[in-house]
């Protein structure tokens, strides 16, 4: 589906599209011939704007591959502002199921975005492969997609092309993690009700789109097209031509007769036809649905599996003490350490940070993605952990800083800082490795010029002065840069000896 005709509407639904256009691109990517950083191999896939390929660091923390979106510019022409959008809604989402944002290249052709890669394929494929689902799997893989949702719904923001095409598996294992994907028609919506563009894939677009006046609650029409999907193997809206689809979904006609259907649970078709529903204001919401006795029935059938393997506490209402005392035993690292520990972060696998994962979304109980200070407060005191609500404070604004101090919350990838054991991941081959990446320059010293251009590879321009400020941190004979040796100590937490 194509942008429809400029109205007054559509204004509001590119709210964010003046302060993009004022805003200069190529100060917030490196300039870096992306090729000295990365080695290219296969080609992932093909879309509109240009193509993704598999790539690797040449000097990296670990051996862990990324996929790279190549962007050209002579595409994009006066739309460069789609791509800064999408940018910073990468940027600002931080979920388990969603794709992670790492580096952004351009040189005189492209744009490179350097993001999360997924060697599991898409969620189409395995719906093609297995024709429908398990009840058991089709569950697991919806909560993750109303998690996600609920999350960037949480942040404002709405996806407006959620399909299978845009769920990916991590790996090839049948529980892998899933990821959404693809937020290159994404948008800031702010609790407006006014958004206009027809975009989105036909199979999956909600009534509301069509009608060109739509919110948020497009994304759980699309959610629920993609449970139906799961159960039965085809979807629930389809016809000779695309306009005899668009009808269908207008008047939301479908149904669920037939053999497949026979064996589907009354739960299932229930929370099916919530979604399905032609009035968004009487559609289930992400937050609902993840409430929903099909999911919650289903979610804790895995979580009794998962507590089993994780965890030598006899009830699942316990968290491992190790990670709730690191949390309370937290203090803010220095600027430098909580940029490299971003990095650290984004370069474990899956694998590695599993039990984190599982300890995050044991305390996440409303599913936003964030852990808010009531809940903190209630998982500390129901594993013994007594805190006033200063102390809970004081704590989310060390794991978090820089909040407005209205809602405090800490973040999933903070909070994996937080709770990482770095005697376990920081071996010396590891620190060797971060170290190199933050020395760009390959001087075998980490000087601001380096930090300005790692800032800039992650999308962000930080002032010279706060630079400087990051590096006198940890620059104890003052000399204006970083050695490997007092990069060491910063990151086993020992005391560096600062000479007066």
């Amino acid at each position: 589906m194509g942008g429809c005709a400029k109205s007054r509407n559509q204004i509001a639904d590119d709210v964010l599209l003046s302060k993009h256009e004022r805003l200069r691109l190529e100060n917030f990517t490196s300039k870096t011939n992306i090729r000295d950083v990365y080695t290219f191999s296969s080609v992932l896939g093909k879309g509109g704007f240009g193509t993704v390929k598999l790539a690797a660091l040449k000097n990296g923390v670990s051996d862990k591959k990324v996929a790279v979106k190549i962007i050209e510019k002579n595409r994009l022409k006066n739309k460069q502002y789609i791509l800064l959008r999408e940018l910073e809604i990468l940027r600002s989402l931080d979920h388990p199921n969603i794709i992670k944002f790492y580096e952004v290249y351009q040189d005189e052709m492209f744009f490179y975005i350097c993001m999360e890669y997924c060697a599991g394929g898409e969620l189409l494929d395995r719906i093609t492969k297995a024709r429908n689902f398990r009840e058991q799997d089709a569950a697991l893989i919806m909560d993750k997609v109303f998690s996600a949702i609920n999350h960037m719904h949480s942040r404002g923001i709405v996806h407006r092309d959620i399909k299978p095409e845009n769920i990916l598996f991590v790996s090839k294992s049948p529980d892998s993690e899933i990821k959404i994907i693809d937020f290159g028609l994404s948008v800031k919506c702010d609790g407006m009700k006014d958004l206009s563009t027809m975009v989105g894939t036909p199979l999956y677009v909600s009534p509301n789109v069509l009608r060109g006046r739509y919110d948020s609650s497009s994304d759980n029409w699309s959610a629920g097209v993609i449970l139906y999907v799961l159960l039965v193997g085809y979807p629930p809206f389809y016809g000779k031509s695309r306009g005899e689809v668009f009808r269908k979904i207008e008047k939301g006609v479908y149904n669920m007769e037939g053999k497949e259907w026979d064996t589907v649970s009354s739960e299932a078709k229930d929370l099916v036809r919530k979604l399905l529903v032609v009035d968004s204001n009487k559609r289930m919401t992400a937050a609902q649905a993840l409430k929903h006795k099909w999911i919650v029935k289903h979610k804790k059938i895995q979580e009794w599996t998962q507590f089993k393997h994780f965890s030598t506490i006899g009830s699942m209402d316990q968290i491992d003490p190790k990670i709730l005392t690191m949390l309370q035993n937290f203090r803010q690292p220095t600027k430098f350490k909580n940029e490299v520990m971003k990095i650290l972060i984004n370069q474990l696998n899956e694998k590695e940070i599993e039990q984190l994962k599982f300890a995050f979304k044991q305390m996440d109980t409303e599913q936003t993605g964030e852990i808010g200070i009531d809940q903190l407060k209630e998982v500390m005191e129901q594993n013994g952990f007594k805190q006033t609500k200063e102390q809970l404070e004081k704590i989310i604004r060390s794991i978090s800083p820089n909040q407005d101090g209205k809602d405090l919350v800490i973040r999933y990838s903070e909070f994996l800082a937080a709770t990482l054991d770095s005697v376990v991941y920081l071996k010396s081959e590891k620190i060797w490795s971060l170290f190199k990446y933050f020395d760009p320059s390959n001087s075998n010293f980490i000087t601001i010029q380096d930090l300005k251009e790692i800032f800039l590879r992650n999308g962000r321009n930080i002032p010279e002065e706060e630079l400087k400020q990051m590096v006198k941190e940890v620059d104890p004979n003052n000399d204006g840069k970083i050695s490997l040796e007092e990069f060491k100590l910063l990151m086993k937490g020992e005391d560096i000896d600062f000479k007066s």
